[in-house]
C-alpha cells in the first residue's frame, strides 16, 4: 500500500529483497539502472518504466529506483502515483536530495505549491553545502522560482 509509505517501508525492512535472496550485487542492478537513466534521457518512458519496475521488483529498498520509477509516472502525468513514488523514496532515504526535488516538481503539477515551497525551503539550504549537487541546487532554484512567479498572478 503506497498510500502509507513509512508502514509499507516497515514491512520491506522486515522481508529480505528478492535482490538479497538471489545474491545479486547492487553493482549488477545498478547496471540496469543506468539503463532506465538512458531511457529517459532518450524520452523513451514506456521503457523506462518496465526498467524501473523491474529493477524496483528486485530491489524495492533503494531509494533511487522509486525516483527512476517516479520520474516516468510523472512524464506520463500520473501525478498521484509519482508523489506516492517520490514520497517512498524520500521515506527511504531521507538524505536523497533527487527525491525531493522531484517530490517538489510533482506538488507543483498537483497544483501543491506551499507544500512544494515547502520541501525546496528545505532542500535548498542543504544542497548549498554539498558542491557536487550544483546542478541540483540551480535546478531547484529555478523551479522555487517558478512558484514564486506563481505567487505573484
Amino acid at each position: 500500500d503506497l498510500e502509507n509509505p513509512e508502514d509499507f517501508i516497515q514491512q520491506l525492512q522486515d522481508k529480505e529483497s528478492l535482490k538479497e535472496k538471489l545474491g545479486l550485487k547492487t553493482e549488477e542492478l545498478d547496471k540496469v539502472y543506468a539503463r532506465a537513466d538512458t531511457l529517459l534521457r532518450e524520452n523513451n518512458i514506456q521503457d523506462a518504466e518496465a526498467v524501473a519496475q523491474f529493477l524496483l521488483m528486485f530491489d524495492s529498498k533503494n531509494s533511487m529506483y522509486w525516483v527512476a520509477y517516479g520520474i516516468t509516472l510523472l512524464r506520463q502525468e500520473k501525478i498521484e502515483e509519482a508523489k506516492q513514488a517520490f514520497s517512498m523514496s524520500v521515506v527511504l532515504n531521507n538524505q536523497n536530495a533527487w527525491a525531493f526535488y522531484y517530490l517538489a516538481e510533482t506538488l507543483i503539477a498537483a497544483n501543491e505549491k506551499d507544500q512544494a515551497r515547502e520541501v525546496l525551503q528545505e532542500l535548498i539550504p542543504e544542497l548549498v553545502k554539498v558542491k557536487e549537487l550544483s546542478d541540483l541546487l540551480e535546478m531547484a532554484k529555478q523551479l522555487q522560482s517558478s512558484i514564486q512567479e506563481f505567487k505573484k498572478v
